[in-house]
């Protein structure tokens, strides 16, 4: 069990060692209900009432019933027997609760803003309480949430395949963009909240799950072809019209699985290099199809993997004001490998 992280960190060679401490306390069970970091725990000893950056109040089965940060603010949240969320408020005195059906399932959320009305403002509806469980069975969708209604609207799940892979859903939306719904128990009072548009998307997915085709509500369809290992292989649109366009026409991967070489649509080329003994990343290059040089980047590494430099090969050096710029780029880290400087040619905006 940590009860204390002690750090000693210098910025260069020359300057002093200063001691960082990071301290939890831990009550009988172990469990960490106060965090403090070096800049609290100093201000811990000075005033023994200065705030922690983090407190947590756990419950007798150890959830969060409070949780108080100095980033975040804080949160109270209450569960029910089962251990599910029910209720919360926050440091923003914004309450949102939860329900559930009789099979532990979300059913439906409400929330109440600082000076708004309490409004449902999600609900979910199953297979099996609902009208599609008619076809339920033979579209793969048993005992599965099918209709979300949220703050966009109602989206409904009509066909998935076994692997999980969602091969159909439609999209209605509400009638006013900017409405903040709150959403009836009733169906059809539910229905008269919505456009009568509806917007349907569907994929073709392999045995795996991995989508092939994919048309969304306007008529415009991608592909994606895939190598031996699954990886992405090359990626088309192909418009409503009909006017089919490379997106990516190559891509060449290690046995790492790692980019080597891309080649989009446009014909512009980007090759990558690694480091054979750590595989980073060491080099990046691209090219157009005229073979002029778009990019060519090296990188540099220290021996933790910090990245210490960046070289832009493109970038000629340039002398003004007696000052010398290229496209050379340093990064500076102290004893904990915390950024402490960085180098680099200026890019006026």
């Amino acid at each position: 069990i940590t009860i204390r992280t002690l750090n000693w960190n210098r910025e260069d060679k020359d300057s002093p060692r200063r001691l960082l401490v990071n301290h939890p306390r831990l009550d009988t069970a172990s469990r960490a209900t106060v965090q403090r970091d070096p800049r609290r725990f100093a201000a811990w000893q000075q005033d023994d009432t200065a705030l922690p950056n983090l407190y947590c109040m756990a419950s007798l089965t150890g959830q969060t019933l409070k949780r108080a940060s100095t980033d975040s603010g804080w949160q109270v949240t209450r569960f029910d027997a089962a251990s599910r969320p029910v209720w919360s408020i926050d440091g923003r005195d914004a309450v949102h609760a939860q329900v559930y059906d009789t099979l532990g399932r979300p059913q439906s959320g409400s929330e109440q803003l600082k000076g708004e009305a309490l409004r449902v403002s999600w609900r979910h509806a199953y297979t099996d309480t609902c009208s599609a469980d008619a076809n339920a069975q033979k579209n793969n969708l048993r005992g599965l949430c099918v209709q979300r209604w949220d703050d966009s609207g109602l989206q409904t799940v009509e066909s998935m395949a076994l692997s999980g892979a969602i091969l159909c859903q439609t999209q209605q939306f509400l009638l006013s963009a900017q409405a903040q719904p709150d959403w009836p128990e009733d169906d059809a009072d539910r229905q008269a909240l919505l456009e009568d548009k509806i917007y349907v998307s569907t994929i073709s997915a392999d045995a795996r799950g991995i989508s092939l085709n994919q048309t969304d509500a306007m008529g415009n369809q991608q592909s994606w072809r895939y190598d031996v290992s699954s990886h992405v292989k090359s990626q088309y649109a192909t418009l409503s019209e009909g006017k089919k366009q490379t997106l990516l026409e190559d891509i060449m991967w290690n046995a790492a699985s790692q980019v080597l070489e891309e080649t989009t649509g446009n014909g512009v080329t980007t090759t990558y290099s690694y480091e054979p003994e750590t595989q980073r990343l060491s080099a990046m290059s691209a090219l157009r199809a005229d073979s002029a040089l778009l990019q060519d980047l090296v990188y540099g590494y220290d021996n933790t993997g910090n990245l210490i430099s960046i070289t832009d090969n493109t970038i000629a050096t340039r002398y003004f004001q007696n000052q010398q710029t290229d496209g050379l780029r340093e990064f500076t880290y102290d004893a904990l490998y915390q950024l402490l400087e960085a180098t680099g040619r200026e890019n006026a905006g």
